[in-house]
């Protein structure tokens, strides 16, 4: 069978058309040749949500948004919709949520899946929420602030307008003289620099030292605790014992010394054996006296047997 030349221009203009609408809707980030699942959510605003914003479940892309239109009921509210690829099921009292996807607040949406195991159907109505965006979150952070500095000046304005000329003044006159000493300062640092940096480098050469030295540190405080273990283990306490009862017992010798008991302390206390013993030497050296004048009287020697009279 011959085929015409307008059937086949016919056929290669359906195919082109074919061809351009499935590459438009590529273009757009749909895939005509797949089912898809129709759902619907309804919002009080988008916050700049378009069609053709992508729809994720953790991240991963499964569609796009395919139609936004005011609800037909629901004065200002805004219905839309979007399509999934049907191979995804979407648990019961699961969320859509409209979401920035990127720094620049570009909008999307995104499943905050259930656990249940019943699913909702084609063309169902979800739940839907809007989370808030980094502009609003800045804002509800950055209000707070701005209110508490408004209150903080409108303090501070008080506070100034109660206090008279010279009160002022001398805060002025303070705060002049701390900028003045906070320059002080600076100069003295900079003008001791040279010191300072000696300073922390004696101070880095100790350090040093003690670090190579580490070693013969641990070994002196090791020998100074074995020494502390043997004066510990030692019987110093009995010596020391011993050492008090002598003491006591040379106290108590003493003090019998000065009461005058034994015969020590009769030699310190009475003088009666003084005074017998000066007459004794007081006698005897009398006695050596008339020995030495009168030898005769004492000693008789003769040669001849002859007695003097």
């Amino acid at each position: 069978m011959k085929i015409s030349k307008e059937a086949k221009i016919g056929i290669i203009i359906t195919i082109t058309l074919a061809i351009l609408i499935w590459g438009i809707n590529f273009l757009k980030g749909k895939n005509i040749l797949v089912k898809n699942n129709t759902y619907y959510a309804v919002f009080d605003e988008i916050s700049g949500l378009k069609e053709t914003s992508p729809v994720y479940i953790g991240g991963y892309k499964i569609g796009l948004v395919e139609s936004i239109a005011f609800h037909k009921t629901k004065l200002g509210k805004l219905v839309v919709g979007f399509t999934i690829e049907n191979n995804f099921t979407i648990p019961l009292n699961s969320k859509i949520i409209i979401y920035s996807s990127d720094i620049m607040s570009t909008k999307a949406l995104k499943f905050e899946l259930s656990d249940t195991n019943v699913f909702y159907k084609d063309n169902d109505t979800i739940p839907s929420e809007v989370e808030d965006g980094l502009q609003t979150m800045i804002e509800k952070q950055i209000i707070p602030i701005k209110e508490k500095t408004e209150t903080l000046i409108e303090s501070m304005d008080s506070v100034i307008s109660i206090l008279d000329a010279d009160t002022r003044t001398k805060i002025k006159n303070t705060i002049y003289h701390l900028n003045n000493v906070s320059n002080e300062i600076d100069i003295l640092i900079s003008t001791e620099r040279e010191k300072l940096t000696i300073i922390f480098s004696n101070i880095e050469s100790i350090s040093s030292n003690l670090e190579k030295n580490n070693a013969k540190i641990t070994a002196i405080l090791s020998n100074l605790s074995s020494v502390s273990d043997s004066i510990a283990k030692s019987n110093i306490t009995s010596v020391i014992n011993n050492a008090n009862i002598s003491l006591l017992e040379f106290n108590a010798i003493t003090h019998k010394i000065n009461s005058g008991e034994g015969t020590i302390g009769l030699l310190l206390h009475n003088d009666s054996l003084y005074n017998h013993i000066n007459n004794s030497a007081n006698d005897l050296d009398k006695l050596l006296i008339d020995l030495k004048e009168n030898p005769k009287k004492y000693v008789h020697f003769s040669v001849f047997g002859k007695k003097d009279k």
